[in-house]
């Protein structure tokens, strides 16, 4: 094995985040997975700790020495949009983990999504915890609409779907915006999912206690609500998540490269 050279690609998300280790010759030696490494949710510190763990904890399965660095690690990180913030993981990682990798590369999530599907650029929409929506064009421009997190964005995410459903809720009762639907299916999805009898016991987990990632996990519930009870609030709330990330798409078309558009080969 010490003939080889390791590779690590780390894919961080708002909820869980998993690494691969590659060996040299192109063989996938390890797996591994941790949770959320958004630096935005978690802080920076507990980002880096987060990412060591999961490469010392591949490097431990594939039976390479912890104390060895591997020859690189490449991370596509959720909330790793701006330059100076992928420098900073860059600069932590090599000062406070010298062990995990010699080299580290830091992009966003969209970034690897579209470097794995394509080297002629394209647009990735990501829809999860949170979302984002990229333009990379082939001359290497690129471009992104939305992915501002979720006090400013995250429009269609599942984190926007379960926050709406909420607010429908809180609205219809205060009869601010009355609802047109039947919101009984929703409210005791709220109240079996929070665990809770009545509004003012959810505010602790917006307030006090937020989990962007534990209030996204309702998004489930709702497409069950959606697909298996064809619920009309649950249904109005997937139709307007699957409008608004449309209009992402539609946002970054006049930023497409117009030669490439028109003109890409079949």
């Amino acid at each position: 094995m010490s003939d080889h050279e390791y590779y690590g690609g780390v894919e961080g998300g708002a909820t869980k985040s998993k690494m691969v280790l590659i060996r040299s010759d192109g063989k996938i030696v390890a797996w591994s997975e941790g949770p959320c490494t958004n630096q935005w949710l978690i802080g920076q510190e507990e980002c880096l700790k987060r990412v060591n763990d999961m490469t010392q904890e591949a490097k431990k399965s594939a039976g390479l020495d912890s104390d060895k660095p591997i020859r690189s690690l490449g991370l596509c990180m959720s909330g790793a949009d701006q330059k100076e913030a992928q420098q900073q993981l860059i600069d932590g990682m090599k000062s406070k983990y010298p062990n995990a990798s010699q080299d580290v590369s830091v992009s966003s999530d969209t970034t690897g999504a579209i470097a794995t599907a394509t080297a002629l650029g394209g647009i990735v929409l990501i829809s999860g915890t949170g979302s984002n929506c990229q333009l990379n064009n082939e001359d290497g421009s690129m471009y992104r609409c939305g992915g501002w997190g979720h006090l400013l964005g995250d429009e269609g995410s599942a984190y926007w779907i379960a926050q709406r459903s909420i607010k429908t809720i809180f609205d219809h009762e205060d009869n601010l915006c009355v609802c047109p639907f039947d919101c009984t299916f929703v409210w005791n999805t709220i109240k079996t999912y929070f665990k809770i009898q009545d509004r003012n016991q959810i505010l602790g987990s917006f307030y006090t206690n937020f989990d962007k990632s534990f209030i996204a996990g309702m998004c489930k519930e709702l497409a069950r609500g959606a697909s298996e009870e064809k619920d009309k609030l649950c249904l109005q709330l997937f139709c307007d998540a699957g409008d608004i990330l449309a209009r992402h798409i539609v946002g970054l078309e006049p930023k497409i490269d117009q030669v490439r558009f028109y003109f890409a080969p079949c």
